[in-house]
């Protein structure tokens, strides 16, 4: 059941306390975030997701946040990323401005608010990439259009210098809305820094190495030759050009 949230502090039951401080909540800690929940316009909590918080079921739980699932004023169901108290990363500011950055694109879910210690996003209501991909009723196309559009933002955030960080483990990173569309979600570990590696990360994750993945794939778009793959990867990896690019779709027969 979903948690209204009260005025002050001293209302809130302890597992909410927990989630809002976590993993220290201090009055002065809650008490604080609360006022900053309400300005977003944050009216309740939704415990939601595979992870539990004190009991309190949430959509993630990372070395930086915990992610929640919550409803706000004006605009219905939203996620919310709350900066753990012992984060090492002082503040959520950066990973906000590159979400913005993003969502420029038309990549990923669209920031709603930002501040130091919280981000209210989007929520994509659908599946995650595996989940979605372990389905029974796929069919050959609709897969080849949601692949090749999450390829393609990934392309865009190649073009535009930004490395996601962790889509050589894409699973949790990919969510397909209920309207079939590809999210990519989760910049935390994003960098402006590092060389872009977002197509490479994701063809090799699903393409490459062996996995019930990459066997399902086979049997719904076709096969493809690993080796003349991995030599289109290291071409595409020396020039990430669009002609380059459109190689690799035709390799894995999304072109």
């Amino acid at each position: 059941m979903a948690v209204e949230l009260p005025l002050t502090h001293r209302e809130l039951n302890e597992q909410v306390k927990l989630v809002l401080g976590y993993p220290k909540p201090t009055n002065r800690v809650v008490a604080s975030r609360l006022k900053l929940l309400r300005r977003m316009g944050v009216v309740k909590l939704i415990p939601h997701g595979r992870v539990k918080i004190g009991g309190f079921n949430v959509l993630g739980k990372g070395y930086v946040g915990i992610v929640v699932l919550v409803e706000t004023i004006d605009r219905g169901k939203a996620v919310l990323k709350l900066r753990r108290v012992d984060a090492s990363r002082g503040s959520l500011e950066v990973e906000g401005g590159l979400l913005r950055r993003v969502n420029k694109l038309g990549i990923g879910p669209r920031l709603l608010a930002a501040s130091k210690n919280a981000l209210l996003m989007e929520y994509i209501e659908g599946e995650d990439l595996e989940d979605w991909l372990a389905r029974e009723d796929l069919k050959p196309e609709e897969v080849k259009r949601v692949l090749r559009e999450t390829l393609e933002q990934c392309y865009r955030l190649d073009v535009f210098g930004i490395d996601h960080g962790e889509l050589s483990i894409a699973k949790r990173h990919v969510r397909i809305s209920k309207e079939g569309k590809p999210v990519i979600l989760d910049f935390e570990s994003a960098s402006l820094r590092r060389r872009p590696a977002n197509v490479t990360s994701l063809t090799q994750y699903l393409f490459v190495r062996k996995s019930w993945r990459k066997n399902k794939l086979e049997r719904l778009l076709g096969s493809w030759s690993v080796r003349e793959l991995i030599e289109a990867l290291k071409a595409y990896k020396r020039e990430p050009s669009r002609q380059n690019f459109e190689k690799l779709l035709k390799i894995l027969n999304l072109a």
